[in-house]
């Protein structure tokens, strides 16, 4: 892999910040990697049927198991839904918690995976819900 070198102007770079050798140059190959796991492309639909406990988006392209986010059209809280199956073009979800705000033209974002938690020292002697939110009034 080669490295790209930007040249010209340091525009939103702070100059004094690179080494001296390297002038007006940036590189950027140690930074690659970083820049080849971002995700710059979300795959987003709308909610057209909500039928019981499932809701059906059009316009996602996504797998079963995976994890959305459907963002009430009326604004509030991100509500964590989960692919369970398809029906024609239509993604049928999940919802992992309360579905107040869901309604047709909600926005439907497809995360690119399922679901996770980061688990490390500071969970130790925590209570948290089957999503991961700390329950135990700690904050």
């Amino acid at each position: 892999m080669t490295s790209s070198l930007l040249t010209g102007p340091l525009t939103g770079l702070d100059a004094e910040a690179l080494p001296a050798s390297h002038g007006a140059e940036f590189d950027f190959g140690r930074y690659r990697h970083t820049l080849d796991d971002i995700d710059t492309f979300r795959c987003a639909g709308k909610v057209v049927q909500v039928i019981g406990l499932t809701v059906e988006a059009e316009g996602l392209v996504c797998e079963v198991g995976e994890i959305c986010e459907v963002h009430p059209a009326r604004g509030g809280e991100a509500i964590i839904a989960e692919v369970v199956g398809f029906r024609g073009d239509r993604v049928v979800l999940m919802p992992l918690g309360e579905m107040s705000g869901i309604s047709p033209g909600s926005t439907v974002v497809a995360t690119g995976g399922g679901f996770s938690l980061v688990l490390g020292p500071a969970l130790v002697g925590r209570v948290i819900d089957g999503l991961g939110r700390p329950i135990d009034g700690k904050g």
